[in-house]
């Protein structure tokens, strides 16, 4: 899985940029350029599992 697709699984650049408490355009250039080694390793439970969750939960409503 690419870094794009793996931004999407975890619920897409919004939700990674309010997980991390970054900036969206700083997720969003993520896309193109990749996500920093540093980053992953710094967050190895969302970033290196064999099988992404969404980081946040919608409402059952």
């Amino acid at each position: 899985m690419n870094d794009k697709d793996l931004i999407m699984k975890l619920g897409g650049v919004g939700a990674v940029s309010t997980y991390l408490d970054v900036s969206y355009q700083c997720v969003f250039n993520w896309l193109t350029r990749g996500i920093p080694a540093q980053v992953k390793l710094d967050n190895r439970d969302v970033f290196l599992t064999d099988n992404p969750q969404p980081l946040i939960e919608s409402d059952p409503a």
